[in-house]
């Protein structure tokens, strides 16, 4: 939820406006202190008064996300909006615009930094393959391989970062190596009287282990060089490339250097507490190392980025800069005091120069900080965390659903007070796995969500079992990925059936995997691996052999190949468990991101997607997951994607516990040394214990005192701020303990728990309340009533003994359904045999969906008439239109051009500004005619199932407006654009949508719209629907058609856009 309360300048906001420089700035941009504001009006303050025009202003900043929102800001604030990038898509452009000046390939494309880890992969492996790998100084046991293989890619973005070179990386390590030789000491010993030998080592050992410290640095090097020279030869560039690149043209070249200059004189650059030095550097090359006329926005507080190198120490460079002006901003206009208070009770202990902040909104004067880990009764003396999980999640529910039916009012954008709902409440965590508890909880208790940032999705059981069955087509040996097939719906093994199967087995780790392909299993798992329909072995060992088929095949075939031989799509579509929805959503994002990593990476195999995917499920954040749509839901996120945003109310979840062990491979920043933790014996490197643990020149260990090792957690500490911060009237944490002990007798909770627990008591106020039970609410989730769950095993038995090619029909929509009535063929190919599309379809360019994108369950993109149809400029006016009626439903309401710019930010698009004015009439025109109507249900969601007894025919959807009409009455609306067709033509569509609102919100005999969206007018017109008869009879046909696999071609106008046109239907209108 973004803040979009139209605001007036402080004094401290108005002398930011006005600084003029040419001296630096820094301004301390406190949480919710509307730092955003803030710079939109310098830059509008900058135009309007002649010091800068708008057009030569630069906007850099961190993020994608930052950036489309200040880009939202200017484009409702003025005509024409400065450039705003962030650093690496400025830096792209200098190098793009000036490719041939600085030696760029005409065909480099830049890759993301998940996909720049699918290479170095490869490269790690063609070292391995090598012959002069088994002299690596490494230990190469599986556990170690990984291990060693992602602190190697973190170590050169980091040499990239820093500025180092290969060669002087090599050198450093080297000489460091040389010095550590030279030590009198082979024991290192505490600090203590006593001094306890921590480790000792003889003459002989130390001589080896310097001899397999210069082994790992010259396979260090090489393998970072191979990852180079792999890069280089795919003409691919990755993020900290582009700004080497960029900084090094700038140095290099002083024309282009003044050019640049005389192009943007000010600079203004937002969320400088997450750039990198390399961001820095690019900064000081561009604007001189005085940084004249540069101002830099930011919050050390909020720097939580320090897995992808950011450094807040950024922000200090800054401010010791001669005749640096440095604005604090403490207006705190997002939560109440009482949150703020506890915030600063949590971050000084790391931060002992944090400012407090200031809420402009007051103190609540109540009660609205609860924190609760109190999860076992006194009988029990330790809770496992899984099971403490559930219990939170359970607390969670019930609270929210206090919430919502107990008349809790929160502050609307325009002030006035309303009516609590579910897009109001976010949960947060820290990690985006392990919320399994949380999102069966909001089920049980019928409460709409969303999941944004990646959260719940890498740990979600069909997301797990389809990606086993993908490691399978990559390596049929895995183990692992044996064992969750076995025990995913397709198989239903269970875990005796498993324990039967692997009795007897040696300690081999290719032992299971050999006795379940291979040989024959043990006696007493007879019933496990018997004769006839009940043999799950031998079911398991046909459907593993198809989809070993898949390991050449392009990813996407594979991945729809394996979804339909296994069945586990048609397993969900056919469940009536409550999760079902949910299940078929991630299977929808997992083709999605499978999608866009085959579209970035051509020719990509299941092999590429499973390193691609391990290496995205390890970031702690990743961009494509972070896009929050505002729908009226409880938003389950990461704190990193939460970042920026706010909500009424707010849970923080699981309060984790100490961040993990420092890396075992590492640069040693002081000497450079180049330390690993495990000699290949399986011994202790003395040489890192001597660096980890701060040996003096005698031996003697100096490990970080209590304080030391508070300020090594700063990061995690500004996490959990950034958490608090986004509240801004109800917050509730919640975290576990440990076992009970004489000391701690109820379990000690986490660190951080413990100061807020302090803190609450200092208020006197209670914690570990109480929630009563609650009926669950069913706000449009919910075990879904039409069917009932078939069994995991017969629902396989009958997919494997079906005909090879695919006879289950996916759950249609109104698109494919009117597709097939126009031409058979062309959904036949995409839906029944999986035909890739050769041609691009028109207008609808679906790209890389982020995680919680909503999509139709046949992705068969809108109607050709529909708004959404004609490209971006459609689908921001569909949005824009979508933002004005969430507003209606809240009683809020926004200019129409605040709907574009809402709508800009949210699609993250960046339209022609000549078309804003255009697309804000649009809106202007539809919302005025429609000023009379109440939205009931936006972008409203529904599956029915329109098949006899015994044969689902599922059909999915999404209505763009069910609302009451000025006369009370309910009515349905669907965007159009254009007028090749009579309003009649859309009987079919809209009887659908009828017979939806009646079946899934218990809407009767809605009356049916479609609203024509022209260039410069808009039109209201009454659509008849066609009889329930009709359209059941209809749609049975499109099924049936499909199921025998009809491949009628029908040539119309429709060929000209048509995927397949001429690949490979030839029978296309010439």
């Amino acid at each position: 939820m973004m803040d979009q309360r139209p605001s007036t300048l402080s004094g401290s906001q108005q002398d930011i406006v006005r600084h003029r420089g040419p001296s630096p700035a820094v301004v301390e941009a406190g949480a919710g202190t509307g730092k955003t504001f803030t710079i939109v009006e310098r830059v509008a303050s900058l135009h309007e008064t002649g010091a800068c025009p708008v057009d030569r202003i630069l906007v850099l900043t961190f993020a994608r996300k930052a950036a489309a929102e200040l880009k939202m800001r200017f484009a409702g604030r003025m005509q024409t909006p400065p450039d705003c990038f962030t650093f690496h898509a400025f830096a792209w452009n200098v190098l793009s615009t000036h490719a041939y000046d600085v030696g760029l390939s005409p065909d480099a494309v830049v890759i993301d930094d998940v996909e720049a880890r699918v290479h170095f992969h490869k490269a790690f492996e063609e070292y391995l393959r090598e012959p002069q790998s088994a002299a690596c100084g490494f230990p190469l046991r599986p556990h170690n391989v990984e291990e060693i293989r992602t602190a190697l890619f973190g170590i050169g973005q980091t040499l990239k970062q820093d500025g180092i070179s290969l060669t002087q990386f090599r050198e450093r390590a080297v000489r460091a190596a040389e010095e550590f030789s030279r030590v009198p000491y082979r024991e290192l010993r505490k600090k203590t009287l006593q001094g306890k030998v921590e480790a000792s080592v003889s003459d002989a050992e130390f001589a080896e282990e310097l001899v397999l410290e210069r082994q790992r640095i010259d396979a260090a090097v090489l393998i970072l060089e191979t990852f180079n020279r792999r890069m280089e030869a795919l003409n691919s560039l990755s993020y900290a490339d582009i700004l080497i690149l960029a900084e090094r043209a700038i140095r290099e070249d002083p024309v282009l250097a003044d050019q640049l200059r005389q192009r943007y004189p000010y600079c203004i650059v937002d969320e400088y507490q997450d750039t990198d030095l390399a961001q820095h550097r690019l900064l000081k090359a561009l604007y001189g190392d005085d940084l004249l006329n540069v101002m830099v926005v930011g919050d050390v507080l909020q720097s939580i980025y320090g897995f992808r190198g950011a450094h807040p120490q950024n922000v200090e460079a800054i401010k010791s800069l001669a005749g640096a002006h440095v604005y604090p901003l403490i207006e705190n206009r997002r939560s109440r005091q009482e949150i703020l208070d506890l915030g600063y009770a949590v971050i000084r202990g790391t931060h002992g120069d944090a400012r407090h902040l200031h809420a402009e909104r007051g103190r609540a004067g109540e009660q609205n900080v609860h924190i609760s880990s109190m999860w076992f009764p006194e009988s029990v003396e330790y809770l496992p965390v899984d099971e403490a999980r559930v219990l939170e999640a359970s607390v969670v529910g019930r609270r929210i659903c206090g919430l919502l039916t107990s008349g809790t009012m929160v502050e609307g954008s325009d002030g006035a007070p309303r009516p609590i709902s579910p897009r109001d409440i976010a949960i947060l965590s820290r990690n985006k796995t392990k919320v399994q508890a949380v999102t069966n909880a909001l089920l049980e208790m019928g409460i709409p969500f969303r999941l944004v940032g990646g959260v719940g999705f890498y740990d979600a059981g069909e997301v797990r079992d389809a990606l086993a069955w993908l490691r399978l087509a990559a390596d049929p040996m895995d183990a692992h990925a044996i064992t969750r097939a076995l025990q995913s719906p397709v198989m239903g093994a269970t875990d005796a059936e498993l324990a039967a199967v692997s009795h007897g087995l040696k300690a081999d780790e290719t032992a299971f995997s050999t006795r379940v392909l291979v040989e024959a299993a043990a006696e007493d798992a007879s019933n496990f691996t018997g004769e006839g329909d009940g043999n799950v072995i031998a079911r398991f060992r046909k459907l593993a052999d198809e989809i070993a088929l898949c390991s050449a095949l392009p990813l996407m075939s594979a991945l729809q190949t394996i979804l339909d031989k296994t069945g586990l799509r048609s397993y969900w579509e056919e469940n009536a468990d409550a999760r079902a929805p949910q299940a078929l959503a991630n299977l929808l994002k997992l083709e999605s991101l499978a999608r866009g990593f085959a579209n970035d990476l051509p020719g990509a195999l299941p092999a590429d997607f499973i390193i691609f995917i391990d290496e995205l499920e390890r970031i702690e954040f990743d961009e494509r997951e972070a896009d929050v749509v505002s729908l009226d839901a409880v938003t389950i996120s990461t704190i990193h994607a939460a970042k920026g945003l706010e909500w009424p109310v707010v849970f923080v979840l699981g309060i984790w516990p100490q961040p993990g062990k420092r890396a075992r491979l590492f640069v040693d920043e002081a000497s450079g040394a180049l330390l690993y933790a495990e000699n290949p014996d399986g011994s202790i490197s003395f040489h890192h214990t001597a660096v980890k643990d701060r040996a003096d020149a005698q031996g003697v260990l100096h490990k970080l005192d209590a304080e030391e090792k508070e300020m090594a957690k700063a990061e995690e500490c500004r996490l959990f701020y950034v958490a608090i911060t986004r509240a801004r009237d109800l917050l509730y944490l919640s975290g576990f303990r440990s076992k009970r002990s004489p000391r701690n007798p109820d379990g000690k909770p986490h660190d951080y728990l413990i100061a807020a627990y302090d803190w609450l008591r200092a208020k006197g106020w209670n914690s570990d309340e109480g929630v009563p039970a609650h009926p669950p609410l069913h706000l449009g989730v919910g075990p879904r009533s039409n069917g009932s769950a078939s069994g995991p095993r017969q629902a396989v038995r009958e997919q494997i003994a079906a005909v090879p090619s695919a006879t289950a029909v996916p759950a249609l929509s109104y698109s494919s359904i009117a597709c097939y009535e126009q031409c058979p063929r062309r959904v036949t190919y995409k839906t029944m045999f999986r035909l890739p599309e050769i041609v691009a379809t028109k207008g609808w360019t679906p790209s890389r969906a982020p995680f919680d994108a909503a999509s139709n369950a046949a992705d068969d993109g809108p109607p050709e008439d529909s708004i959404l149809s004609v490209g971006e400029q459609g689908q921001l006016v569909h949005k824009a239109l979508e933002l004005w009626a969430l507003d209606r439903m809240s009683g809020t309401s926004r200019t129409p051009t605040d709907y574009v710019a809402g709508a800009v930010q949210a699609l993250n698009l960046t339209p022609p500004a000549a078309k804003l004015s255009a697309m804000a009439a649009s809106v202007g025109r539809v919302s005025s005619s429609l000023s009379g109507w109440m939205p009931l249900h936006v972008e409203a969601p529904f599956t029915l199932d329109l098949g006899e007894e015994g044969s689902r025919l599922l059909v999915s959807g999404y209505i763009d407006l069910v609302a009451k009409d000025e006369t009370g009455r309910s009515c349905l609306l669907d965007y159009k654009t254009g007028d090749a067709h009579e309003a009649s033509h859309y009987a079919l569509q809209v009887a659908l949508y009828q017979a939806a609102v009646r079946a899934v919100y218990a809407i009767p005999d809605a009356r049916c719209f479609i609203g024509r969206i022209g260039e410069r007018a808009f039109s209201l017109e009454p659509v008849t629907p066609i009889a329930n008869e009709e359209l059941s009879a209809r749609i049975l046909a499109v099924r049936n058609g499909l199921r025998a696999q009809n491949v009628t071609p029908i040539p119309g106008d429709w060929c000209f856009s048509c995927p397949y046109r001429g690949a490979p239907c030839q029978d296309y209108k010439r």
